[in-house]
């Protein structure tokens, strides 16, 4: 038995490093001006999320989710509107870190920057600062 618990140990270690080294944020290009993507993202996340701060300049917002079935600390995350051509068109970048100790979140971080940006496409579509094909799936 001590010669099949190694290996399988090492391999789960390997594989929830390469998780972590390969995560990196979720990102959109947006056809609508930065100023209006950050005042839709702002109430989006305070929709969903309790919110942890607002900073205009930087058009960051910083957020904290609660417990999951996949997290029993939930996850810290940001969302920074930055301008695309000449302030005509915006790219959100959102991204999540978990909180705690516990060795994987399960894909939870992911979920979450999807889940931001699905809802926040569907209301720039719904207020006509978007088109549709700019939402995301």
């Amino acid at each position: 038995m001590k010669n099949v618990v190694a290996p399988l140990l090492a391999v789960a270690i390997v594989m929830c490093l390469r998780w972590a080294l390969l995560a990196e944020g979720k990102k959109v290009v947006l056809s609508a001006a930065p100023e209006a993507v950050f005042e839709v993202l702002k109430e989006v996340v305070a929709g969903e999320f309790r919110i942890e701060s607002i900073e205009k300049e930087s058009m960051t917002v910083s957020f904290r989710t609660g417990m999951s079935w996949r997290s029993t600390k939930g996850q810290d995350g940001s969302c920074v509107v930055l301008p695309q051509r000449e302030g005509t068109a915006s790219m959100v970048v959102c991204n999540t870190e978990k909180r705690g100790s516990a060795l994987t979140t399960w894909g939870e971080g992911g979920a979450i920057q999807g889940k931001v940006l699905k809802i926040l496409t569907k209301e720039l579509n719904k207020r006509e600062l978007i088109p549709a094909s700019e939402v995301v799936k």
